[in-house]
């Protein structure tokens, strides 16, 4: 088994909150042990998905009325807004400990966060294909991308 290496960023800008596991995910060797890196961003912003056409998704008038930042990240998944209570954990693993489909990969990634929810006595389920939810609300989602020799889970 590898050792797991976290990185705790804590409250970054928008840009640093994607550029810092895209750079880990782009570091990242073949051999090397896997990262969970956490942060959250000290302002609001929409992140957009790998496929999505920004201006389909985004009303970009009103982003650029409010000053509102518009990132697209190297991950898939839909637009959100995301805030400074929001906490982004990225696991990066080299490929040969997170090889498969997304289908089977997200249930083994989302497990461990299931389990800190209720830890702290949330009542949290996991959700297929890449959610969590409480009470059939979701409060958690994810996406999973390849970069260079890493598979991230976002």
């Amino acid at each position: 088994m590898s050792a797991l290496r976290v990185l705790d960023f804590g409250s970054v800008s928008p840009v640093m909150s994607l550029a810092i596991w895209h750079g880990v995910a782009d570091a990242m060797g073949a051999a090397d042990d896997p990262v969970m890196t956490l942060s959250n961003p000290d302002a609001p912003f929409i992140c957009v998905g790998f496929h999505q056409d920004v201006a389909q998704e985004v009303d970009e008038a009103w982003c650029a009325a409010q000053r509102m930042p518009v990132i697209r990240r190297e991950a898939g998944g839909g637009a959100v807004l995301l805030d400074a209570p929001h906490l982004f954990v990225h696991f990066i693993y080299p490929r040969r400990l997170a090889n498969g489909r997304a289908a089977t990969l997200y249930p083994r990634f989302i497990a461990p966060l299931v389990e800190t929810y209720r830890t702290l006595g949330v009542a949290a389920r996991y959700r297929a294909l890449n959610d969590i939810h409480v009470d059939d609300r979701k409060i958690g989602g994810s996406a999973i991308a390849a970069i260079g020799e890493a598979v991230v889970f976002a």
